[in-house]
């Protein structure tokens, strides 16, 4: 998934970003359990790869919520 932030407004950017981000989750959550039908290993899989990406010498893994599809922001 890419999301494309306006810079010329600043102000807006950590709301529009949080927003989006927040309905990217909802979206892949929602995706996550129909495919669990088919698949009841998928969302395991998909975070366990997740943060695999991360790695575990990251000091932020405390506080970062796996969205477990990449995420590219972009001006």
């Amino acid at each position: 998934m890419a999301l494309v932030v306006d810079l010329s407004k600043p102000e807006e950017l950590w709301s529009t970003v949080d927003r989006w981000l927040e309905v990217m989750k909802a979206r892949v959550t929602a995706a996550l359990h129909d495919a669990q039908h088919t698949d009841q290993s998928l969302k395991d899989k998909l975070h366990q790869s997740t943060w695999q990406r991360v790695g575990p010498e990251h000091e932020v893994t405390s506080i970062v919520i796996a969205i477990v599809v990449v995420v590219v922001i972009h001006q």
